[in-house]
């Protein structure tokens, strides 16, 4: 799948800051430190960021950009992402978050929501980061918003109380060509 398909130019841009600042680290396999990445460099994105610390024990949401407020309804800020209202949001979150833990390289994740709920369709872009390179401790997540979404996914839907969400991931390369995950 092409990523042209799934992310915007501001998460285009941020991706690229981030191969930028994983290069700059010199060692094939060093994840960069999120403060490599100046908020002034995240400008073009800055309503769409999201910043995830990551301990041993918890998710937690350090910024939310006001866009993502905007789309969602709701401010996560320093809560945990167990603090969020249902749990089939915590469960969907758990399991993009986890797949970008475990792969240790940027990620998209692609949800369509039927009905289409107040926040739409979305993409989701996650960068790992880590201080030491290696123990990752912080995920900046980029939200665009997406039309046509549900002909592109390849999951079936998962039935909700209030309807049904489909959530796919998909592993975007260097060379921004994207695999299913």
């Amino acid at each position: 799948m092409n990523s042209e398909t799934l992310l915007r130019a501001h998460q285009l841009h941020c991706h690229s800051l981030w191969l930028a600042a994983e290069h700059n680290r010199g060692e094939d396999g060093l994840l960069p430190d999120r403060h490599e990445m100046s908020v002034f460099d995240l400008k073009p994105a800055l309503g769409w960021v999201i910043i995830v610390e990551v301990t041993e024990d918890a998710l937690r949401y350090r910024l939310v950009g006001t866009e993502v407020v905007a789309r969602t309804g709701y401010d996560m800020t320093r809560k945990n992402i167990v603090d969020f209202p249902h749990a089939w949001q915590v469960d969907l979150m758990e399991r993009a978050y986890s797949a970008v833990l475990a792969r240790r390289k940027p990620m998209v994740c692609a949800r369509s929501y039927q009905p289409a709920k107040v926040f739409g369709d979305h993409s989701l872009l996650l960068l790992p980061c880590a201080k030491d390179g290696l123990t990752i401790d912080t995920v900046i997540a980029v939200m665009a918003p997406l039309d046509n979404l549900p002909s592109l996914m390849v999951s079936r839907f998962e039935d909700l109380d209030e309807g049904a969400v489909q959530q796919d991931m998909f592993n975007i390369n260097s060379d921004l060509t994207m695999t299913a995950a």
